[in-house]
C-alpha cells in the first residue's frame, strides 16, 4: 500500500504523557460512514509488548548478606515469567449536586484518585529451592516468625545496623513499557514502583501422592508504591538509553558449540565418515 502523508502528528508532549507523537487519528479514522484505506497508516493499532522491569534499588541491607543483591536482581529481571498486579488507573469522585424534576441526579467531579497497586511475581522454582528461600530470607530479615523481630544482627553477625528506613528494605523498580521499536524515544509510558517488599512467597509445596512428582512455580506477592508522572516517563527513557536494550541482535547469539566434545569425536557421523573414507576405493 502507499505511505500516507502525515499519518503522525508530532511535537504534543505538553498534552500527552508520551514523546508526543500521536496517530492523526482525524484524518485516519476508519470507522465511520465507511473505511478510507488510503489513511489507515494512521488508525495503526498501538501493540503493547511485555513490560520490561528494572531494578533500581535493592535493599541496603542486602549488600551486608554475599550474593543477596545479585540473587534478587537476577531472579526479577532474567527469571521471573509473569509480574501482575501493577496496572492502574485513574478514576474521578463525584459528589451530589441536586435532583432535576424528571428525577436525574446532577453530579460535580471531586476528586481525582489513582488505582492501588498489588504487585506479584511469578517464576519458576530452581535447584536449591532458590526462589523461595531467597524472599523468605528477605522477609525474615524483616520479622523472624519466631521473634517478631528482624534476624539481621544475628544473620550478618554485625551490631552496626541503624533504624529501619524504607530504603534500608525494600526495593524500587522501574517498569518500561517500550513499543515495538524498542527505541528509547517511541518508549510509551514508564513507572517507577517504589517501597517494595514481599508479603508472601506461598507454600513450600510439600505433599504425598503416590506416583507423583511435580514442579513448583513460585508466587511472590509485594507491596508497593506506584509513581507515575512526565519525569517517570523521561526517567525511563534515560535508563532505557543506559542500558541500550534496543542493541541487541540475536541474529548473531552465540552458538551452543562450534566444535566436538573430545570424548565423542571419533563416534557417530565423524566415526563413519572415517570409516567411508578409509574403505571405499575404487575397484
Amino acid at each position: 500500500m502507499g505511505k500516507m502523508n502525515g499519518s503522525l502528528i508530532n511535537n504534543l508532549g505538553t498534552i500527552l504523557n508520551n514523546n508526543g507523537t500521536i496517530n492523526n487519528i482525524a484524518e485516519g479514522g476508519q470507522l465511520g460512514l465507511g473505511p478510507r484505506l488510503p489513511n489507515i497508516d494512521a488508525a495503526t493499532p498501538l501493540v503493547f509488548p511485555s513490560v520490561v522491569p528494572v531494578v533500581t534499588h535493592i535493599p541496603t541491607m542486602f549488600y551486608a548478606v554475599d550474593n543477596l543483591p545479585e540473587l534478587l536482581t537476577s531472579l526479577i529481571t532474567l527469571h521471573t515469567k509473569t509480574i501482575d498486579g501493577i496496572d492502574f488507573g485513574y478514576t474521578v469522585e463525584e459528589g451530589d449536586g441536586y435532583t432535576l424534576t424528571d428525577g436525574q441526579d446532577v453530579k460535580v467531579p471531586t476528586i481525582s484518585k489513582r488505582a492501588a497497586i498489588s504487585p506479584t511475581m511469578t517464576m519458576q522454582e530452581v535447584q536449591g529451592n532458590l526462589c523461595w528461600t531467597v524472599f523468605n530470607t528477605w522477609m525474615s530479615m524483616l520479622s523472624h516468625p519466631d521473634t517478631g523481630f528482624s534476624k539481621l544482627s544475628s544473620f550478618i553477625g554485625s551490631e552496626d545496623i541503624d533504624p529501619f528506613v524504607f530504603s534500608f528494605f525494600s526495593m524500587d523498580i522501574m517498569f518500561i513499557q517500550f513499543d515495538i521499536t524498542m527505541l528509547p524515544k517511541n518508549i510509551i509510558d514508564a513507572v517507577f514502583v517504589t517501597c517494595m517488599w514481599p508479603k508472601s512467597a506461598g507454600n513450600l509445596g510439600i505433599k504425598k501422592e503416590v506416583g507423583t512428582s511435580t514442579t513448583q512455580e513460585r508466587s511472590i506477592e509485594f507491596n508497593g508504591i506506584l509513581q507515575h508522572n512526565y519525569n517517570t516517563l523521561r526517567a525511563g527513557q534515560i535508563i532505557a538509553e543506559m542500558l541500550g536494550l534496543h542493541k541487541a541482535n540475536f541474529d548473531y547469539a552465540v552458538p551452543i558449540a562450534t566444535d566436538i566434545d573430545k570424548e565423542i569425536s571419533d563416534l557417530g557421523i565423524s566415526n563413519e565418515i572415517s570409516e567411508i573414507m578409509n574403505d571405499f576405493k575404487a575397484l
